[in-house]
């Protein structure tokens, strides 16, 4: 019957309710069967997406990757793309996790990294690491209680 639409609102916290996430909002026309979706929260602006003069639906602006404008928040398939088939969608969404994977790996990685930058500005200098203390700490951290291959027998 025209005009009786269906409304659907998922959200989208991964098990979690407390602190941000963003939510879907599906509007489907009962008769045509047309649907409308919007994503919300997390101050993704949606834009629309016109042919011709006639705005036909909305999407989420994002990088080809998925990145979007806000920090840590990526998008893929028809949230993108109104017009994208199954197949571009699924395309789209591998394409997105392998990026998504990437990013979290090279932050893993800076963050490994100024640890470790932190660590050594701690260390000792570069003249004084070869010196006997050091030789001595550094065999006493390695060796421990072994002493040319054999271990100290326990009494």
């Amino acid at each position: 019957m025209p005009g009786f639409v269906q409304i659907d609102l998922v959200g989208h916290e991964g098990g979690n309710a407390v602190g941000d996430h963003c939510y879907t909002l599906t509007v489907t026309d009962i008769a045509t069967g047309w649907t409308e979706r919007v994503l919300t929260s997390l101050e993704l602006e949606p834009a629309e997406q016109r042919f011709g003069d006639q705005a036909i639906g909305s999407y989420v602006a994002a990088s080809p990757t998925g990145a979007t404008a806000v920090l840590g928040v990526w998008v893929a398939g028809k949230v993108t793309d109104p017009f994208a088939g199954v197949i571009n969608a699924a395309a789209a969404g591998l394409n997105t996790a392998a990026a998504l994977n990437a990013d979290l790996i090279a932050e893993d990685t800076r963050h490994a990294v100024a640890e470790r930058r932190t660590q050594r500005k701690r260390s000792i200098s570069v003249a004084d690491a070869f010196s006997a203390q050091a030789e001595r700490e550094n065999c006493e951290r390695v060796v421990g209680d072994r002493r040319h291959g054999r271990q100290r027998i326990q009494q």
